[in-house]
């Protein structure tokens, strides 16, 4: 049986940081902003994360934090989803690790002296041999993303029919 605890999530900061050793600081961000949070939650969804609500959760945390900046809390919740999503994803069929990289930093592009966000990068570890890499804009809509969807299962299906045919 999977470990989902804080304790596993916390543990899965560190291995990523570890593996992703240019991403040091921002894997220790969402590992302080995750230990914040979900500690001041019920012990049921500290032990089995995958009952978080990261939009409740944070809530709470600023009910019991009144004085930290509305950006921080923006910030806290940014972390805490971006960190749940590649938890639970870093788990296979079995509930076993499988090694998941999401690259949320920002890709900037300068223009008159000011430096803009223009898109996230992200890095998933598909298989243990490879690595897919996706640069989309910062602000990606839900359309667009079910487009890209769109375009994965197509690549998916093709690659079953080549197998096939070869077969």
């Amino acid at each position: 049986m999977s470990n989902f605890s804080l304790e596993a999530l916390l543990e899965f900061c560190l291995v990523l940081g570890a593996e992703l050793s240019e991403q040091k600081t921002v894997t220790w961000n969402r590992r302080s902003a995750c230990r914040s949070v979900i500690s001041l939650l019920p012990e049921d969804q500290q032990k089995d994360v995958r009952k978080i609500n990261p939009n409740t959760a944070v809530t709470n945390f600023h009910v019991h934090n009144p004085s930290r900046s509305e950006y921080t809390i923006r910030e806290y919740r940014r972390r805490l989803k971006q960190t749940l999503t590649a938890f639970l994803e870093s788990r296979d069929e079995n509930g076993e690790f499988r090694p998941i990289s999401h690259d949320y930093g920002l890709v900037k592009q300068s223009s008159g002296g000011k430096s803009a966000p223009v898109s996230h990068r992200i890095r998933v570890i598909v298989r243990q041999n490879f690595v897919a890499e996706l640069l989309l804009p910062h602000d990606i809509t839900t359309d667009e993303a079910a487009l890209l969807s769109k375009h994965l299962n197509l690549a998916a299906e093709g690659s079953a029919l080549r197998c096939e045919r070869q077969g």
